[in-house]
């Protein structure tokens, strides 16, 4: 395959996985727990920089594309962080990085 196979090979299969997501519903309004909230957070954002690096290949931008790796790993790491420390260490933890992440800006939102 050549590498422009490659990229759309990945966009199509990016596309599926987030179709699989989407048809679950939205977990940030309702019910959910905190962690599972941050973990799909953290899943947005590493699917926004999958698509943003397919797109700057496309565009044989390869050098853009190589310095959102980083954050890509990072968001990895941190869903990793979350999924495996006990829920007593990432309370304060959550919290903060809900507020962050979706937005929220009042504490009474957090509850």
């Amino acid at each position: 395959m050549t590498v422009q196979e490659e990229i759309e090979s990945a966009s199509v299969f990016g596309q599926k996985l987030e179709d699989i997501i989407v048809k679950k519903g939205s977990f940030t309004l309702g019910p959910a727990q905190d962690r599972d909230k941050l973990l799909l957070a953290y899943w947005s954002l590493a699917n926004d920089l999958d698509k943003s690096i397919l797109a700057l290949m496309r565009l044989k931008f390869y050098g853009g594309a190589f310095a959102l790796l980083r954050p890509l790993v990072e968001a990895q790491v941190r869903a990793h962080v979350v999924l495996i420390r006990e829920q007593p260490h990432l309370e304060g933890r959550i919290k903060s990085a809900l507020k962050n992440i979706l937005g929220i800006r009042s504490e009474k939102a957090m509850k």
